[in-house]
């Protein structure tokens, strides 16, 4: 079986040690390190909310390739931060099939993988199913939405928590607790709160105990072509103090904007939200289509800030 695609790590070829006989694999170079130390070991530089969005398509991308598109079907087993990759471009590409295996629906006594990722029905039965993959994906979703491990110092599995904290919760409840839970190094970032919530949900309901009621690979791949337009809706959720005032007149064709007066979104959003910075303006702004949307927005980030 041939496996070929931009979200696996790409195998180049092997080579054998003439002395011991031992048969070594060598696949390409990625650059960028795994996932898990963006996230929870650089102390520098870290992953925007984009950047996020981006590898946690491209992860469910390289899963629908191999649940979908090979046959037999082929089961990961070990989805995880640290097994996924960021070349040189922070595009992600599933690594280590050590422990993947062909076909689906098999019973096994021996159980492998990473705890804080495992599928209750792997653990506790061995089935083996592409849906034990979609799972321990929601986890990479957790750790993504919130920069935290997958299991604690105390031996406690973030998805339980989650699950408790944003299952079966309303829509609303789930932008106000979403706040307390994102990570803290987002905070400071302009990021749209429906966006995170939209993660979120994929997320929980991967995390589904029932492995017949997650959503397949190709539900979730379908559900995140919305994610990156839906993360660069900038939302202002993360400062005490919004002074904000409505100015239809100072763009061309008298385009609506929300013009944000706040010193900390200066210069930069402008050039986020368009090619090159807008003449006469240099507060913050986002084009909007309705006064009413306006008004939604505005609501929904003075509720979030309080």
């Amino acid at each position: 079986m041939k496996v070929n695609h931009g979200n696996l790590v790409r195998l180049e070829g092997f080579c054998i040690d003439p002395e011991d006989a031992n048969c070594y694999l060598i696949y390409e170079f990625v650059e960028n390190g795994s996932l898990h130390s963006w996230l929870h070991e650089n102390k520098g530089e870290k992953l925007n909310w984009k950047m996020r969005l981006r590898i946690g398509i491209d992860v469910a991308n390289g899963l629908q390739y191999i649940h979908e598109h090979t046959r037999p079907q082929v089961v990961h087993k070990d989805i995880k931060s640290s097994n996924i990759l960021l070349d040189s471009s922070m595009r992600a590409k599933i690594a280590n099939f050590g422990l993947a295996k062909s076909g689906c629906n098999a019973i096994t006594m021996h159980i492998v993988g990473t705890q804080g990722y495992i599928a209750p029905e792997y653990l506790s039965d061995g089935v083996v199913s592409t849906r034990m993959d979609v799972f321990s994906f929601g986890v990479v979703l957790l750790e993504l939405i919130s920069g935290k491990e997958a299991i604690d110092e105390d031996g406690r599995v973030m998805w339980a928590s989650a699950v408790e904290k944003f299952e079966g919760v309303r829509e609303d409840q789930k932008l106000r607790k979403v706040r307390d839970w994102v990570d803290k190094t987002l905070v400071a970032d302009t990021i749209s709160a429906e966006s995170v919530v939209s993660v979120l949900n994929v997320a929980i309901g991967c995390l589904n105990k029932d492995p017949s009621k997650r959503p397949s690979m190709v539900d979730i791949v379908a559900s995140s072509r919305s994610w990156i337009a839906s993360g660069s809706i900038l939302q202002y959720w993360a400062y005490d103090e919004v002074d904000v005032c409505l100015n239809f007149d100072t763009y061309v064709n008298a385009k609506r904007m929300l013009i944000v007066d706040d010193p900390r979104f200066n210069e930069g959003l402008a050039r986020d939200t368009y090619p090159s910075p807008i003449p006469g303006i240099s507060k913050g702004c986002i084009l909007v289509n309705s006064l009413t949307n306006i008004r939604k927005r505005l609501t929904r980030t003075l509720s979030l800030t309080n």
